[in-house]
């Protein structure tokens, strides 16, 4: 029963898509332009990547990629926590506080 209603969800949503594209294309206008025009102009985007690993230099790894995201232009990243003994996520978020300083803003996800 599970499978049936995912599915059905999934094809009522393109369903919604395809009436939605219908109808801006009747008002000759974008899908933005008839949900009311756009919100703002630049969309905040972070880099994400697996931070910690059972490598013992994950800590540095850490910092490597940090760096290099800092490198491309990134003012966010989400680092995952959690994975580790609490000692070491307070190590590796020191680590990557010194290494970016007030920079950026850094998202902790500890799921």
């Amino acid at each position: 029963m599970r499978t049936i209603q995912k599915w059905h969800q999934r094809a009522a949503s393109a369903v919604s898509m395809a009436l939605t594209e219908i109808a801006a294309k009747a008002a000759d206008c974008s899908v933005c332009e008839l949900w009311g025009g756009r919100y703002r102009e630049e969309i905040p985007v972070y880099a994400s990547f697996q931070s910690y690993s059972d490598s013992p230099q994950w800590i540095s790894r850490s910092v490597s990629n940090v760096e290099a995201q800092l490198k491309k232009g990134f003012e966010q990243i989400k680092v995952k926590i959690g994975g580790t003994s609490f000692k070491e996520d307070v190590q590796h978020i020191n680590a990557l506080q010194h290494t970016a300083g007030s920079s950026i803003t850094m998202i902790l996800d500890a799921n």
